[in-house]
């Protein structure tokens, strides 16, 4: 007797990119057996619905296994550390295992409201410029520039907190790019005067512009050493994200940087990490794309 074979769409997102797919599914018999993943934008999301429930569902051998587990069962369960470092803009199929991966309810479609590109940001720049920094300022400094002429068609706001043993705005709330070079100019000669340490209540010092912010918040921290108060920084970060919606930290190391720390201080896995400082400058464009598409 031969089985029968059906295809259905299953509708899913990414929960910490917003990014949309949908899944087609084929039931062979009685089993449930994912073929494809492919990526959507919102507008075509907005008019697609589940048709099946992601329960008992596995891919089949169109798909590669989970690099994880080996395993090929669809949803949940690999582990909090099952998590893809796929590309913003890119589709992996092993972002059908992720357990950022939500599945839609069957018939699910109104849910989805489209949202227009964001247009603007208020930007922070925590910048290290403590004594270690010393050779690396320049450096830095044309980081920023970098940042900033890629994204010179948004609206942004700019505030630079300049922090070493204490911490000071240096921008505050300024739109003018020929404003902020002239400061950047000061930070790259050494003129902070912030001391030679790395505090971390600069997170903390923030935390009130931040959650006031009426915009979008991007927090870029660029650092060297190994903070004071690393645990303070943390508790602080993880107020601002209670209290304010669409926050996002960005958190670069160079040199002697704790990775681990920041990983937990960042929000977006590939730009929280210690990179080159002969990498600064590429970060730091590659940051600018990744808001540039958001």
């Amino acid at each position: 007797m031969n089985r029968m074979t059906s295809t259905k769409i299953l509708k899913a997102h990414c929960k910490k990119r917003g990014q949309y797919f949908f899944i087609e599914v084929e039931k062979d018999g009685f089993a449930f057996f994912a073929n494809s993943i492919n990526q959507i934008t919102l507008e075509e999301a907005s008019k697609v619905k589940s048709e099946i429930s992601p329960l008992a569902l596995q891919t089949s051998s169109k798909l590669p296994k989970c690099k994880t587990c080996g395993s090929r069962r669809v949803g949940h369960g690999h582990g909090n550390d099952h998590v893809c470092t796929c590309d913003q803009t890119a589709c992996d199929a092993q972002c059908i295992y992720c357990d950022n991966l939500v599945y839609d309810k069957i018939g699910e479609v109104d849910v989805i409201q489209v949202k227009p590109k964001i247009e603007s940001y208020d930007v922070f720049f925590v910048m290290d410029a403590s004594g270690s920094m010393m050779h690396d300022l320049v450096a830095a400094a044309n980081a920023a520039r970098t940042f900033i002429d890629g994204l010179k068609d948004q609206n942004n706001t700019y505030f630079y907190v300049p922090f070493g043993s204490t911490y000071k705005y240096l921008v505050k709330a300024e739109s003018d790019i020929t404003k902020i070079y002239s400061f950047l100019r000061i930070y790259e000669q050494d003129k902070s005067n912030v001391g030679a340490g790395t505090n971390g209540d600069v997170i903390e010092f923030i935390k009130n512009e931040v959650v006031i912010s009426k915009k979008p918040v991007r927090i870029i921290i660029l650092t060297d050493g190994v903070w004071d108060s690393e645990n303070k920084a943390i508790i602080a970060r993880n107020e601002i994200l209670r209290l304010k919606k669409d926050v996002e930290f960005l958190a670069i190391g160079i040199g002697s940087a704790n990775s681990t720390f920041l990983k937990k201080l960042g929000t977006v896995d590939k730009f929280s990490k210690v990179i080159e400082v002969s990498n600064l400058e590429s970060t730091f464009r590659d940051m600018s794309k990744y808001l540039s598409v958001k």
